[in-house]
Formats: structure tokens, C-alpha cells, sequence
């Protein structure tokens, strides 16, 4: 009779666990196109306002296994991974062949885990300058 209570009680410590279902990490993506340069992108995850960022954890962080296309009317590029120690944080996505062009429109997709992101932005057209002046602030003492 003992060992039936025994197996009872056991069952029910194991079965009276309670399990906790994490929330969904959150991505901020910072990224920039620019007239003449290389699209750039950079992925990082939520953490807690208190976490300690060290090495151990830098890779729960900054997120470098997603999937990143960068594509107008006439190009497409899917992003390399680099790591350039200066920038923060060192690992970011880039273009290798696409240059940002006024007048443009880019769209950005990013898969990552099974989510899909999208964004799009567009460089204006220049407006060049036809005249520009100086005109010497006569108030202005420290000539």
C-alpha cells in the first residue's frame, strides 16, 4: 500500500509542474540606403533593460543567421554577412554590388527564424542648386 501512495505522490509532483512559455523575441533592424553607398543592415533581439551584454550572450543579441533582400525595379542582392570591429555592433549585413541611386525605390526582406519582415524606402530625386550667396552678418563682431 505504501509504494501506491508513494507512485500517487509522485505523479502528481510530476505532473503539477508549471511551464512557462517564453515570449517571442522581438528584432530591431536598423538599416540605411544612401546615394552612392552600400545598403547596410543590422539585426539585433529584445533583451531584458538589466541583462549584462558579454560575450556569452552576444549571439542571443545580434542576430546573424537571417536571410536579407535588397531589390529596386532593375537589381536584386541578397545581403553578405561582415564584421567590422568599427562599428556596434561589429556584425552587420551589406550589399556587395548594389550602390543606393536617387530616385529610387528599395525594398527590404528579411527571413529570419520563419518570420518574414518587409520594409521600403526611397531616396528623392537631388534637386541641384542654381544660385547660392553669403552675405556677411554685420552684427557678427569676431571678424
Amino acid at each position: 500500500m505504501k509504494i501506491i501512495h508513494f507512485i500517487i505522490v509522485i505523479l502528481c509532483i510530476v505532473g503539477c509542474r508549471k511551464t512557462e512559455t517564453l515570449p517571442k523575441q522581438l528584432i530591431a533592424v536598423d538599416g540605411h540606403v544612401e546615394i552612392g553607398e552600400f545598403p547596410f543592415v543590422s539585426l539585433t533581439g529584445s533583451t531584458n533593460y538589466a541583462s549584462v551584454i558579454d560575450s556569452s550572450i552576444y549571439f542571443d543579441v545580434v542576430l546573424t543567421h537571417a536571410k536579407i533582400t535588397v531589390w529596386t525595379d532593375d537589381e536584386k542582392e541578397v545581403l553578405i554577412l561582415f564584421c567590422d570591429n568599427n562599428y556596434f555592433p561589429p556584425h552587420f549585413f551589406r550589399a556587395n554590388q548594389m550602390r543606393g541611386k536617387a530616385g529610387k525605390t528599395y525594398h527590404l526582406e528579411i527571413i529570419l527564424d520563419g518570420d518574414t519582415i518587409t520594409a521600403q524606402t526611397t531616396i528623392p530625386a537631388t534637386v541641384p542648386l542654381q544660385t547660392i550667396r553669403f552675405e556677411h552678418d554685420k552684427a557678427d563682431s569676431t571678424k
